[in-house]
């Protein structure tokens, strides 16, 4: 009970419909000997519950005869109009009657020792392949939904975020590597690691609480690998050619390089309790002009203790290289820009199954006696006469012939379709002459 013969001054305000307390409490000197010896605690600790509230009563700040007379409690806090305290804080509280006059008054020191909860969690639904390992263990980007590498969050909530108490959340992965199955078979899919990942919430009140995710890799089985397919590499240069055999991949579970296509997991990068000797045979083809390279394939099980020819036991076929020259000589514009032949694209089979999609155009002069023009059938003289150019690695053969876009003329007279006709001029010399 407050001795009614001291005087304090605060500066605390209530709301409109309530006194300063200082300046009741300085005209009231015998407060608690007139008011039927009910008086104060001079300091009262709560704990806020679930909803960061507590709930005052006169039994509980009271100091005297209290109850049965009509008192009420209120709390000076965010909300002074009742006797609930909101949030936690040091506050004042005063003991009113039913005319409202402050009776007495007090402090109470409320306190959260709720530590967060869990409101919502998600983890990723599917396995993991087990070279994925290094890449997500205590990355932040792992609990960011927009990044490639996502696999889970969780969200926490706390009993009295409303009053701005903020919660700070962290999270540390352990990796726990799992032995191999005692019955393991060659090239069997088995849980290799469990990724344990703790996440820690503290409120601004240092209340903590602890939860954790659990993610499995695992070892995918060798039936599952996209086997390379047969390979033709056209080079110019078979020696400086790449001659590495095409490697079996794994679809993996995420697109972390962001190209629209889940990554390939190659399997000399996948050690899972595997390891693999690639060896290859060459052939040479072409009349020596090209390699072909037979790649085989053999795999080694670390939890099986067995290797296998992973050919064989893929029942699929070894994988074929060829490297070479194996296209046909492409004509590309050179000095000059190619025409579109349009409506006068050559006729497939008078040109041998050669189908020209570009034409070139030169002008001829023709001779003062007889009015027919000549040109060089030499390969350099054509290009830079027509102005084209070829793309090959070597040129080893080249022929030329001349049709004539029309109809066919027989006795002067234009008769039958108009097509692309074989001509017979002279070629001498390395000249086509008599073009008229």
């Amino acid at each position: 009970m407050k001795n009614a013969n001291s005087y304090l001054i605060r500066a605390t305000k209530w709301a409109s419909c309530l006194l300063l307390l200082a300046a009741l409490f300085m005209a009231q000197p015998s407060l608690a000997q007139t008011s039927g010896d009910c008086g104060c605690q001079d300091q009262v600790n709560v704990t806020l519950g679930e909803d960061c509230t507590f709930a005052l009563t006169l039994a509980q700040v009271g100091a005297g005869d209290c109850e049965g007379q009509g008192y009420r409690v209120v709390v000076n806090d965010r909300n002074p109009t009742d006797n609930v305290v909101d949030c936690a804080g040091l506050y004042t509280y005063g003991i009113f009657d039913d005319e409202d006059e402050l009776v007495c008054w007090g402090e109470v020191l409320a306190e959260d020792k709720t530590a967060p909860i869990v409101e919502d969690h998600y983890e990723k639904p599917d396995d993991i392949e087990c070279v994925y390992i290094d890449d997500l263990v205590n990355n932040e980007n792992t609990i960011d939904p927009t990044d490639q590498l996502y696999i889970g969050h969780v969200d926490f909530a706390d009993n009295c975020g409303d009053c701005g108490c903020a919660v700070d959340v962290k999270f540390f992965d352990r990796v726990e590597y799992l032995d191999c199955p005692e019955d393991a078979s060659f090239g069997d899919e088995y849980d290799y690691a469990i990724l344990y990942r703790k996440w820690t919430a503290t409120d601004c009140e240092g209340n903590s609480f602890d939860t954790t995710q659990t993610f499995t890799f695992y070892r995918p089985a060798l039936t599952d690998l996209v086997w390379p397919e047969n390979e033709e590499n056209q080079t110019c240069d078979i020696e400086g050619e790449d001659r590495d055999c095409p490697m079996p991949y794994w679809l993996g579970c995420f697109d972390s390089d962001d190209d629209d296509n889940l990554d390939r997991l190659y399997l000399d990068e996948l050690d899972c309790n595997y390891s693999v000797t690639v060896s290859s045979t060459e052939f040479p083809i072409c009349g020596g002009e090209g390699v072909k390279i037979e790649c085989r394939y053999q795999v080694f099980d670390w939890c099986a203790e067995e290797s296998q020819d992973l050919a064989e036991y893929l029942s699929e076929d070894n994988p074929i290289v060829k490297i070479g020259d194996f296209a046909v000589p492409e004509f590309k514009d050179n000095a000059r820009n190619a025409q579109d032949y349009g409506a006068a694209e050559p006729n497939e089979d008078e040109l041998y199954g050669y189908v020209y999609s570009t034409q070139y155009s030169t002008t001829l002069s023709t001779g003062p006696v007889d009015c027919t023009a000549a040109f060089s059938i030499d390969l350099e003289d054509l290009k830079a006469t027509f102005g084209f150019d070829i793309e090959d690695c070597e040129i080893a053969d080249y022929s030329v012939e001349i049709y004539k876009w029309g109809p066919e003329i027989k006795y002067g007279i234009p008769t039958g379709d108009t097509i692309w006709r074989e001509t017979n001029f002279p070629m001498i010399n390395g000249m086509a002459a008599g073009i008229p």
